[in-house]
């Protein structure tokens, strides 16, 4: 039963992260000088924010690390909030979406390789967040498994053939 209380109250967490976040955000922004549009959603494990306004390049940064600020003080809010069931991944202007094919891509690839030449495939090092994207894309391959080897700041997904 407690399995079932614990999806009610993520589920119940769910929703109110999405109210606060159609809040908070457009708030946040305007706060900047920005007039912002704010779309929630929910993908695989995580609350896939979307925000579109007229110039997102300075809020993207270089890199992505300005984005991935901003995503990191937004997370911070909601543990304090005690919403820890909730992740969210802020995506601006598209970028992070962009990103996520991106990696697809290169797992789809990778899972190619692997049933091609019967050899594992060492990835490079990448973040959390993309080796998250790798292992979710293959996890139902049924050719291919993969893992994560090496410690920060070298850790990658290793894709190799399921026996």
């Amino acid at each position: 039963m407690s399995n079932g209380n614990n999806q009610k109250n993520t589920k119940m967490q769910e929703v109110q992260v999405k109210d606060f976040l159609m809040e908070f955000i457009p708030e946040l922004f305007k706060n900047m000088g920005e007039d912002v549009h704010v779309r929630v959603s929910k993908e695989i494990d995580t609350m896939f924010v979307s925000v579109e306004l007229d110039d997102p390049a300075v809020y993207i940064g270089k890199s992505g690390e300005c984005l991935a600020s901003l995503q990191f003080i937004i997370n911070m809010i909601l543990q304090r909030k005690e919403w820890n069931a909730v992740r969210i991944t802020l995506d601006i202007g598209g970028y992070k979406r962009r990103q996520i094919d991106i990696l697809k891509n290169i797992a789809q690839n990778a899972a190619l390789k692997v049933r091609r030449f019967g050899r594992p495939v060492e990835l490079q090092p990448m973040s959390a967040f993309a080796r998250r994207i790798i292992h979710t894309t293959l996890k139902d391959n049924p050719s291919v498994f993969t893992h994560s080897i090496d410690e920060e700041p070298r850790r990658r997904v290793v894709v190799d053939l399921r026996k």
